[in-house]
């Protein structure tokens, strides 16, 4: 009785009564299929392209050229799947209806977020650092995740892993001789940035 006169069809279901949609289907692409329901306004095999960044503007199908006028269902169009930044269905970081995350409301178990998969190490908090030739390797002390990353040098010394480069130049040099055909050296270097002074044997 609820739909004496006529059906509220919504994509192959009636929103009064719950009947299904029998399909009265219309052709409008007969190479990839594209079609319409009569009946319903259901549609099959549209290929919908969009502009993501701009959520007025409207889909079109690949295959036939077919415009979407947006059906919104809060923050997703029925028809097309296109998604604009208004009513979302959050569900802490994330949005239940679309999928959208947002950077804020995190459930964090260590560095990752469960819902969101977001990573939080601090670097400089979280992170052991060792020298790997160019490169600093670290790796977190939580969740285990490595990078690496370039030096960055305050003086001489890396701030991440301590790596040392000096700029030596030899202040002193002494000889020390074993026989008359061999002899062994030791110079006595420092840093011109630094200061720090060293020996070294040749």
């Amino acid at each position: 009785m609820k739909c004496l006169f006529g059906h509220k069809w919504h994509y192959g279901k009636c929103e009064r009564c719950g009947k299904v949609c029998p399909d009265k289907w219309k052709l409008i692409n007969k190479q990839n299929l594209c079609r319409y329901c009569a009946i319903c306004g259901r549609e099959l095999h549209y290929n919908w392209k969009h502009d993501s960044r701009n959520a007025s503007e409207p889909s079109y199908c690949a295959y036939c050229g077919a415009k979407c006028e947006h059906d919104w269902d809060n923050c997703k169009c029925r028809r097309c799947g296109k998604i604009r930044n208004e009513g979302h269905d959050w569900d802490g970081c994330r949005c239940k209806r679309c999928g959208e995350t947002r950077d804020e409301g995190h459930e964090w178990a260590g560095c990752k977020c469960k819902r969101c998969y977001k990573l939080s190490c601090d670097e400089n908090l979280d992170y052991n650092w060792l020298d790997v030739g160019d490169f600093c390797s670290g790796t977190c002390r939580k969740c285990g995740k490595n990078t690496k990353k370039t030096h960055i040098y305050n003086g001489c010394k890396c701030v991440r892993c301590g790596k040392e480069k000096h700029d030596f130049e030899v202040i002193k040099t002494t000889y020390f001789h074993h026989n008359r055909a061999a002899y062994t050296g030791q110079k006595w270097v420092k840093c011109r940035k630094c200061g720090y002074e060293t020996d070294r044997y040749f």
